[in-house]
């Protein structure tokens, strides 16, 4: 897992975010729950409010994340989002849970997408061949899902 970085990876050329309509609704969906913690533990007395207060943050958390891009198409990579279930939790791993993390691939291993866009399938030089990444690509726009796989195809002829 790696942050983006312009000096490693080259220029950004696409980004793939989520469809704006699922962002709007689940941007909604956490606000309602943010507020509704607030109305419903602001006098039940301290401990509540802190639970209260851990709502709202997760709410607030989620909301950025469902914001985040989901690929960077680079110059170099294909940087895919690391899903929050799959990051670390051993101690200093704090920023990837801030911060978009990016899982790079290299265009020449990719070998495709599953059908609902959730599995990324690379080639690798070990016995079996491939491998599987889980990737958030279910609800990425058709017209960026057909830009990525023109440019990794483009990348893989090169």
């Amino acid at each position: 897992m790696d942050f983006y970085k312009q000096e490693i990876y080259g220029n950004i050329l696409y980004t793939a975010y989520r469809t704006r309509s699922l962002v709007v609704s689940v941007s909604l969906l956490y606000s309602l729950f943010g507020v509704a913690a607030i109305l419903y533990f602001a006098d039940k007395g301290y401990a509540a409010i802190i639970a209260g207060v851990i709502i709202v943050g997760f709410s607030l958390w989620r909301i950025n994340a469902v914001h985040q891009p989901v690929m960077l198409v680079t110059e170099k990579a294909l940087l895919v989002a690391v899903p929050f279930w799959e990051m670390p939790l051993e101690k200093g791993a704090w920023a990837y849970w801030i911060h978009p993390s990016y899982l790079p691939v290299s265009y020449k291993k990719i070998i495709g997408f599953s059908d609902d866009w959730k599995i990324l399938y690379i080639g690798t030089q070990q016995e079996g061949g491939m491998a599987q990444i889980s990737i958030e690509g279910t609800y990425i726009p058709i017209s960026d899902k057909k830009k990525i796989i023109a440019y990794i195809e483009r990348k893989q002829k090169e």
